[in-house]
């Protein structure tokens, strides 16, 4: 199923986040799902975003119960034409972090001049008023 909501960055508005404490994995049925799973492919300049729950073994990998694991990705590219990254976390976002700058870096563009133009019109004000 093709469905833009699932694109990168995800769109819970467009399309539902799984709950992933809420499944249950084929490959451990008496364990529930405690992380999100990203993939993003890219083929010939076509990107595939795949989505889907995961489990890590908290004895195993010294996760305290209820952390939050940090997004985590691996890059790996093949030809110049094919690369894969996955990613995983356990935070509500569901690996979507972004910074709002990163968000819109226009935001910080448009901005400058607003904070430029305020400071020297409150040292003018200062100096002659």
């Amino acid at each position: 199923m093709i469905n833009k909501g699932c694109d990168d960055p995800f769109k819970p508005d467009d399309f539902a986040m799984a709950d992933c404490s809420q499944k249950h994995l084929a490959r451990f049925p008496d364990k529930e799902g405690n992380i999100c799973r990203k993939t993003i492919q890219k083929i010939n300049d076509e990107y595939r975003i795949v989505r889907g729950c995961g489990y890590i073994n908290d004895s195993f990998d010294t996760i305290p119960p209820g952390a939050e694991i940090a997004e985590q990705c691996i890059r790996r590219t093949g030809t110049f034409s094919v690369m894969v990254e996955y990613c995983i976390c356990n935070s509500e976002d569901g690996c979507n972090h972004t910074s709002i700058i990163g968000l819109n870096p226009w935001i910080l563009i448009l901005l400058l001049p607003l904070i430029l133009f305020y400071s020297n019109l409150n040292q003018f004000r200062s100096k002659y008023l």
